[in-house]
């Protein structure tokens, strides 16, 4: 069933995917919210009780609004944050099977590690 998203879709495709499902959930949780609140509110014989819901059930519709364009900024953020080095070292070690051994690996850059005696692991 997944198999072609496990084989065919490239790298940045499979994170806009995962990360837009991930969005499709928290939306789809709000609303369900919304629903209830409005819900509560129309059952209730109090004016008082029902303008609150009704504001409230307001309220989480805005909420909802900023939610996806929250969701929509940060699954462009780290799409790229994940895929642009993946593909460019993927990329790069492509060159390098094909011979080319003068350009750069970029991402690369050694990361100092921590001894034991510095309180932290190896």
């Amino acid at each position: 069933m997944f198999s072609w998203y496990i084989k065919d879709v490239p790298i940045k495709h499979k994170l806009r995917i995962a990360f837009g499902l991930v969005g499709v959930v928290a939306a789809a949780a709000t609303l369900v919210i919304w629903w209830q609140q409005l819900a509560l509110a129309q059952t209730l014989n109090d004016p008082g009780h029902r303008q609150v819901l009704q504001a409230l059930s307001t309220d989480t519709l805005l909420a909802l609004g900023v939610e996806l364009i929250v969701l929509f900024g940060l699954a462009i953020f780290l799409t790229r944050c994940i895929g642009t080095p993946y593909v460019t070292t993927v990329l790069r070690m492509e060159a390098l099977a094909a011979g080319d051994l003068d350009s750069p690996v970029l991402f690369s850059a050694p990361r100092r590690r921590r001894s034991p005696t510095e309180g932290g692991s190896v």
